[in-house]
């Protein structure tokens, strides 16, 4: 058994007065997660919070942020390609005439759409 106490310490042995015990196959399934944010622990027992509207929304909101930071640092390099396209000129399609530099350039339309709406709606 795993002893809590009132700190949310956890204990591998008995203690006097315990917050709530939980068994060693249940507390190895919370014991690499992060508490207060994945599992709390209640006079009850481990509760769960993952499955609860308000992580899932945290959730959502750092992978919002880990994608924004991802467009802004595909930008920096498309930035660098298109200089080198600016400077070395060449068509990268010869049946549509499309050169490197309009294509790179429909790249950083695409991403800076994306980024748009992803700020917007993390403005709301």
């Amino acid at each position: 058994m795993i002893y809590f106490d009132f700190n949310k310490q956890a204990y591998g042995y008995a203690i006097k007065e315990p917050l709530c015990t939980v068994s060693e196959e249940i507390w190895q399934v919370f014991c690499c997660c992060t508490l207060g944010k994945e599992y709390d622990i209640t006079s009850s027992g481990i509760v769960d919070l993952r499955e609860a509207a308000t992580y899932k929304q945290l959730q959502a909101q750092q992978e919002q942020n880990t994608r924004i930071l991802g467009i802004k640092q595909e930008l920096c390099v498309l930035d660098t390609k298109c200089l080198r396209a600016i400077r070395e000129p060449a068509v990268k399609d010869e049946s549509t005439g499309e050169t490197w530099l309009d294509f790179r350039l429909k790249e950083v339309q695409k991403l800076r759409e994306e980024l748009r709406l992803l700020e917007k709606s993390r403005k709301e």
